[in-house]
């Protein structure tokens, strides 16, 4: 699934998810994207948690937290709101 995470970085490596306090999934390539302006990442998620706008917790392997939303996949800006400089 893709996910955008709640922060001004890229993702910890070791990052796991949770819903609810419930293992749920782990994040398995991360980057922040200057064109979206967000931190954005790959992952492997129980299916029946899978759908956009599901909201989860990142936790990292560092004991670092963040929230974060299932989106959509390709994640990218079809009405070009993000222009380049």
């Amino acid at each position: 699934v893709g996910v955008i995470c709640d922060l001004d970085d890229a993702p910890h490596e070791e990052s796991t998810l949770f819903v609810n306090g419930e293992e749920v999934g782990v994040l398995n390539a991360m980057a922040y994207s200057h064109r979206m302006k967000a931190s954005i990442a790959l992952g492997h998620i129980r299916a029946d948690l899978s759908q956009p706008g599901t909201k989860l917790e990142v936790k990292a392997g560092d004991g670092s937290s963040c929230s974060a939303t299932i989106t959509t996949l390709p994640m990218i800006d079809p009405q070009k709101s993000v222009m380049r400089a």
